[in-house]
């Protein structure tokens, strides 16, 4: 029973830390924002996905560092969706620039 109990505790803090999965809401446009992903040890991966949805008032830019190194400007409405094979190489680091916007909402997800 105890070892039941131990094993079910070791898996709720495995999966609910989340490293391998990242998502931010953006309202505010005075700062930059950094998001990173890391791979898991001994987990199978083969795809990296980068998602950047909502709307802006100007041009916003933003850029990968890691396995891949984007970069993307953006303005006006925005539903972009980036995949790519990724194998568990290493991390990834997304970084958010407002650029020129003042004003809008972004949602910014990514996922290996």
């Amino acid at each position: 029973m105890v070892k039941k109990i131990i094993l079910s505790v070791l898996i709720i803090s495995f999966f609910s830390c989340k490293k391998d999965h990242k998502r931010i809401r953006i309202l505010s446009f005075k700062q930059e924002e950094r998001l990173l992903v890391e791979p898991y040890g001994l987990m199978p991966y083969s795809m990296f996905n980068l998602r950047i949805k909502g709307y802006v008032n100007d041009t916003i830019y933003l850029r990968t560092e890691g396995v891949y190194n984007l970069e993307f400007k953006l303005h006006g409405k925005i539903d972009t969706l980036w995949n790519s094979d990724y194998y568990g190489e290493g991390p990834i680091e997304c970084i958010f620039l407002p650029y020129k916007a003042t004003e809008g909402q972004l949602d910014i997800e990514m996922k290996l």
